[in-house]
């Protein structure tokens, strides 16, 4: 059975309402955003690429992907390198 994967405009409709609608932080959404453009290249993310798009400091990003790992939105497949 094959799976169907949203255009990245719809991925990111839904990223963008989520974000509205408080369930996500706009750091959240934007490491969402950048996982899921890597993965339609076919490339894994790795964490500096993120911080340097979210601004977040070495604990705040660890901590905002780890959460993200837990509620299943991504996945760490090697260290610093993570993959929607």
């Amino acid at each position: 059975m094959e799976t169907i994967t949203p255009s990245y405009h719809e991925y990111m409709r839904v990223v963008n309402r989520m974000v509205d609608n408080k369930e996500l932080t706009v750091e959240q959404g934007v490491i969402l955003r950048c996982c899921y453009k890597a993965r339609m290249n076919g490339a894994p993310v790795h964490v500096n690429y993120l911080i340097q798009a979210t601004g977040l400091n070495w604990r705040e990003i660890n901590n905002t992907l780890n959460g993200l790992v837990l509620r299943g939105a991504i996945k760490r497949i090697e260290k610093k390198w993570y993959w929607i």
